[in-house]
């Protein structure tokens, strides 16, 4: 329950992601990326492209936690996060189907009567979605076709029709009774040092160099949580930085040479050029880290702050760190 309580109030997609994604009983992973087309009701239509990160809970059931980008019509912008349970079978050798549902929280760049003829809305709806996959014999990759049905509470329901391509990766270093991962020496602390770049999610899509510096704490195997400060640079609509509590979902894979992670929390920031002044903020942010040597990482983050004054942004940043 502590789980449940804690992502919602993050903003996250709730109650089994965070139960889910760490289950110990689980084990393999699939990435998977993915391009097609979306159609909004009652006639419009746009690209779509979507990043899905699951993982099998038994032979029959997986979850899944993903991004959704459902393009661009006249007078909107929207993509989300879901997070799915999938229920499986394999009719013929090489060909399985799944069906999957689970909860959908969208962000809307919309038209608005104010200054900046732009607001930035949220929301909640569900997400119900088919697959047909091919495994090739021997190989790890897999190629899917994907339907998505996202019903938005009081927005624009649309379909997402998807080619997909992925990868399914072995069991990572979250299990006790991984030998691998016991013969690993665990560095439970890291500092990383990264830069990129900040945009607001208007219609124009100002931007800026950002900043960041962030300690991370390893909890478990899968378990992580950060503090750092966030400088989103002056993207004229808003010029932000601040203290950011995040905690992650984060598994290792391959001895410890790379992670994938999910995490949420707390962006505690000043905006200098709006009213609103200090702000508490919710950011969801997803993450990758390779290990190349002697506890040196790089690090790629992607952060999207949810704001409550139409502010809000994507921060995509780059940096190194150092594993002790």
């Amino acid at each position: 329950m502590n789980c449940l309580f804690a992502a919602r109030k993050a903003g996250l997609v709730p109650a089994f992601l965070c139960c889910t994604l760490a289950a110990p009983l689980a084990h393999a992973q699939e990435l998977v990326l993915g391009a097609g087309l979306t159609r909004f009701e009652p006639r419009d239509t746009s690209y779509a492209w979507m990043l899905s990160f699951s993982r099998d809970l038994t032979p029959a059931l997986s979850a899944s936690f993903s991004y959704h980008n459902e393009g661009h019509t006249l007078g909107h912008h929207r993509d989300g996060h879901s997070a799915q349970i999938w229920a499986r079978t394999q009719p013929f050798d090489h060909l399985e189907l799944a069906a999957g549902i689970g909860p959908y929280r969208f962000f809307d760049t919309a038209v608005a009567e104010n200054r900046e003829h732009f607001a930035n809305a949220h929301g909640w709806g569900g997400i119900g979605s088919v697959t047909a996959t091919l495994r090739e014999p021997g190989s790890r990759w897999l190629y899917q076709l994907r339907a998505d049905r996202i019903v938005a509470h009081a927005a624009a329901d649309t379909t997402q029709l998807m080619a997909t391509a992925g990868y399914r990766f072995d069991q990572d270093g979250s299990f006790a009774a991984n030998e691998i991962a016991r013969e690993i020496p665990r560095r439970h602390h890291e500092i990383a040092l990264m830069s990129g770049r900040t945009i607001i999610n208007s219609f124009d899509s100002q931007f800026a160099r950002a900043t960041s510096f962030e300690y991370r704490h390893t909890d478990s195997p899968v378990v992580r949580y950060t503090i750092g400060w966030l400088n989103e640079g002056d993207v004229r609509l808003a010029r932000r930085d601040g203290i950011l509590i995040e905690g992650w979902l984060e598994p290792s894979f391959y001895r410890d040479r790379f992670t994938l992670g999910i995490g949420g929390g707390g962006y505690f920031a000043v905006d200098s050029q709006h009213a609103q002044g200090r702000s508490a903020l919710v950011i969801l942010s997803t993450t990758f880290s390779y290990h190349f040597a002697h506890g040196w990482i790089g690090r790629l983050t992607w952060h999207r702050v949810s704001s409550n004054y139409d502010r809000d942004s994507d921060i995509v940043l780059l940096g190194i760190g150092k594993r002790f």
